[in-house]
């Protein structure tokens, strides 16, 4: 047989043994927000995909006001959730896309009809305005749904399930406790914690990435904070 080196299990090796486990134990702690939530997601092997919808196929068909639309799914394999999705037509960052913009008749027409479009295709053309009329380029990037933008708002949906009722919740939000469509807002925001409590295995699972995504948006808040201080100095 061959001659075996047996070392010596000494204090020394304890020491390292010991600094080696600590640092496994909190090594955790070195990652960013961003960096922790998507391990978790991946952990509960979370997924997220979107389609867009037309602007009078969604439930804001009926507004005032155009928006954006998408149906989105997120799944673990096992439970799937499905919700629209909207962002308003200021997503589209059109540089005249103001209440700013001085525009003449034809130009504001043309503009309605480009926002229109977009709303109902999910295609955004390069409108410019052009001395008293337009041009109509390619199409420009759209704004499609970010895995950020849609658990950010799940999280805070799902924070209706904190109420004691809808009494409470429709009086922390705003709402009026006898409207029926504030009733329907919160039954739809309590579907989505129902939802994400089986996703995430439970309330536990669910306050750890919930507290994740808000710490991603306090620090891209502070972001956005600090680039406006710095324009404003310049």
């Amino acid at each position: 047989m061959g001659k075996q080196n047996n070392t010596p299990y000494t204090e020394h090796n304890v020491v390292d043994r010991i600094a080696t486990m600590r640092g496994q134990a909190f090594s955790h702690l070195k990652q960013n927000p961003r960096e922790r939530r998507d391990a978790l997601l991946a952990k509960h092997g979370f997924t997220y995909s979107y389609r867009f919808i037309p602007h009078s196929g969604s439930s804001h068909a009926q507004a005032d006001t155009l928006t954006l639309n998408w149906v989105v799914t997120v799944t673990n394999g096992k439970t799937t959730y499905q919700t629209e999705f909207h962002k308003g037509i200021g997503h589209l960052r059109y540089p005249w896309n103001s209440p700013y913009a001085v525009m003449n008749a034809q130009q504001k027409t043309a503009t309605q009809a480009a926002l229109t479009e977009a709303a109902e295709t999910g295609r955004a053309s390069d409108i410019r305005l052009d001395g008293r009329g337009v041009v109509v380029g390619g199409d420009l990037p759209f704004p499609d749904p970010s895995l950020d933008e849609v658990l950010w708002c799940l999280v805070q949906d799902a924070g209706a399930r904190h109420f004691e009722s809808f009494d409470a919740w429709a009086a922390e939000h705003g709402y009026d406790s006898d409207s029926r469509k504030a009733e329907a807002v919160y039954r739809a925001c309590m579907e989505c914690a129902k939802a994400l409590l089986k996703l995430f295995a439970g309330e536990t699972e669910l306050q750890r990435i919930s507290a994740l995504v808000d710490e991603m948006e306090n620090d891209a808040n502070e972001t956005a904070a600090g680039n406006s201080r710095g324009h404003n100095l310049v």
